[in-house]
């Protein structure tokens, strides 16, 4: 379990240094931006554990250590870390000069094959030539996320995969070969034959056939790119395409289930109420709502 904490000669205090932090309920099978914030730490302020996405914090002032994977790191102004879904850490600011840092979490399809591309993974620790230019990018996805709009959820997103680009720029790892890898491909063509056939009926017995590889081979692999098995990314990736159509048109539940591949009705509205924290009924009843006004 994850430990938040300030800690003052061995007295646990609660932190009180938030100056923005907002985490995410929708879940998008391309890109989901999951939380991000900003915070100016209490002396020995510390976080431990692990989290279920993928997050890369950047130092602005101060200083701090990172432990991970065995290892220990000092870090400071202009330096950052990234740490993979389910990687356990423990961070700390220091006592005399307790850092300030930003920090965004993410998952989804389109992130983590941009990280996967650059020194990150392996060096865990990064120094940049422009902090700048990171804090920036940091504070308007926290600003554009806030508004709670969806315009500011798509310019938040924006922003987003503006910063991959801008870590592929400067932290491109050159060592390895820039087209896929045998891995990837495999990946790459089953999320292709998940896109085109998701409104078919679908087992993912069918798709290993379709690319010849193991079941326990594509799991493996779906959890290295997306931190999700396959069965977990057909399910999103249909509920995302049910969402679509309910904008489009189709006013049924029953429609939209078998439009999106679900051969049960209960089943998929349990699906979309976990992923979306309301009934394909009820959203259908807000998109009415929304019309009439």
């Amino acid at each position: 379990m994850a430990r938040q904490s300030s800690r003052r000669k061995g007295d646990a205090l609660n932190n009180s240094t938030f100056l923005n932090y907002a985490t995410f309920n929708e879940s998008n099978v391309d890109l989901t931006l999951m939380e991000c914030g900003y915070e100016k730490c209490d002396p020995n302020h510390f976080w431990e554990g692990a989290k279920s996405f993928h997050i890369i914090h950047v130092i602005l002032s101060g200083r701090g250590t990172l432990e991970t994977g065995g290892r220990r790191f000092e870090l400071g102004a202009g330096q950052g870390f990234y740490l993979q879904a389910g990687q356990q850490a423990l961070y700390t600011a220091d006592e005399d000069e307790p850092w300030e840092y930003r920090w965004v979490g993410f998952l989804g399809t389109h992130g983590v094959p941009a990280l996967s591309a650059t020194v990150l993974p392996k060096s865990t620790v990064f120094t940049s030539r422009d902090i700048g230019l990171y804090d920036r990018r940091f504070a308007q996805i926290y600003l554009y996320s806030a508004q709670g709009t969806q315009e500011g959820k798509y310019r938040a997103l924006g922003q987003l995969y503006t910063l991959f680009a801008d870590l592929l720029s400067e932290f491109r790892d050159k060592t390895t070969r820039q087209d896929s890898s045998i891995a990837d491909e495999y990946v790459d063509k089953a999320v292709r034959f998940i896109r085109n056939s998701y409104d078919k009926p679908l087992s993912i017995e069918m798709l290993c056939r379709h690319i010849s590889v193991t079941r326990s081979y594509l799991y493996k692999l779906f959890v290295r790119r997306f931190g999700i098995s396959p069965t977990e990314y057909l399910i999103k990736y249909r509920l995302e395409r049910a969402r679509e159509l309910a904008q489009g048109g189709f006013y049924t539940v029953e429609s939209l289930a078998e439009a999106a591949g679900f051969n049960s009705h209960a089943y998929f509205t349990k699906c979309f109420r976990k992923m979306y924290g309301c009934t394909p009924r009820d959203y259908i009843r807000q998109l009415h709502k929304g019309e009439d006004s």
